[in-house]
């Protein structure tokens, strides 16, 4: 499992909509409250290993996909790059 500073929330809501979970379901199997779910998922607080592992349980997906930044982010990133690379090649800084 990668370090727990990468552990990214959205892709945890983005997991749990998949499987069609609601935060309270989710909480409720994972054993912790509803809040402290929803702080994970808005990247407020960071769990611990064994959460994550216990999460993954849960949501049957192994727990490295909590980590990294999420599709959506990747996109956005990419349209970005090619956004900045057609204004420099106008002529913009």
């Amino acid at each position: 499992m990668r370090e727990m500073i990468d552990f990214n929330g959205e892709k945890l809501r983005i997991l749990r909509e998949e499987k069609c979970l609601t935060q309270r379901e989710l909480a409720s199997r994972a054993g912790v409250t509803q809040v402290y779910l929803s702080k994970m998922e808005c990247n407020h607080l960071v769990p611990r290993r064994a959460m994550c592992e216990k999460l993954a349980w849960v949501l049957r997906v192994d727990p490295d996909e909590f980590f990294g930044p999420a599709d959506e982010t990747l996109d956005d990133i990419e349209n970005y790059t090619r956004m900045f690379e057609k204004v420099r090649a106008m002529g913009g800084r």
